[in-house]
């Protein structure tokens, strides 16, 4: 039989029932927070395409569509750019 560990306000049960190591993994994540609000962050997803090719619905003929980066994703990866790694 296990014994009941103690739950503490705001933790979810069963993750302190399945042992330390969940414990330890949620108090790392918590040290990290601190880091982690320094990273510059983007209020959409960084999805862009550069160009895209298909084909005229119809004539049938291929058709490029070419884009820059807009400029929001562009400042972002400055301030990416300083960033270890």
């Amino acid at each position: 039989m296990m014994a009941a560990l103690p739950v503490r306000p705001g933790e979810d049960p069963f993750v302190v029932a399945m042992g330390g190591f969940y414990r330890r993994w949620f108090n790392l994540v918590d040290d990290l927070r601190p880091l982690l609000d320094t990273v510059p962050t983007l209020e959409r997803n960084f999805l862009h395409a550069a160009s895209i090719r298909f084909l005229h619905p119809r004539t049938g003929l291929p058709l490029e569509v070419r884009a820059p980066l807009p400029a929001e994703l562009k400042q972002f990866l400055t301030k990416l750019a300083p960033l270890p790694g």
